[in-house]
């Protein structure tokens, strides 16, 4: 997420926030993470097929590189500083023992919500600095 503007990651995390505490009682966001410089205008890696062993080359792909080592250490390290990794394992822990012991279902409590209009949300993001759309 860009550091500046209405698309901040600032911003962003203020309106995903609101939005999980409002309609996502079971889930939440886990962090933000911003732009990571490394990343910006990077040709994407070769990709690796399922198996790890061979390398498929696209067309649009070049070999590994140095680089491309820098990159992923910034951003495991962006990851890891905007991210709350120990609630992202926890969470998927959760979610596996849930899949194994089906009858531990959660339950979804019943919270009144005010839904907004299209137009209270632009008005909204209009206030925040977003463009409007008219």
């Amino acid at each position: 997420m860009p550091v500046d503007g209405f698309y901040s990651r600032e911003n962003c995390e203020e309106a995903v926030s609101q939005y999980f505490s409002l309609y996502e009682t079971e889930t939440r966001a886990f962090g933000f993470i911003p732009e990571v410089p490394e990343l910006v205008d990077a040709s994407p890696p070769p990709v690796a097929n399922s198996n790890q062993l061979v390398i498929e080359q696209p067309a649009t792909s070049r070999p590994w590189s140095t680089e491309d080592d820098k990159r992923i250490v910034a951003l495991v390290n962006v990851f890891s500083k905007y991210c709350d990794v120990r609630a992202i394992i926890q969470a998927a822990s959760s979610t596996r023992e849930a899949a194994v012991q089906p009858e531990v279902a959660s339950r979804r409590t019943s919270i009144k919500r005010k839904i907004l209009s299209r137009d209270e949300i632009v008005q909204q993001a209009v206030k925040k600095g977003a463009a409007s759309g008219a």
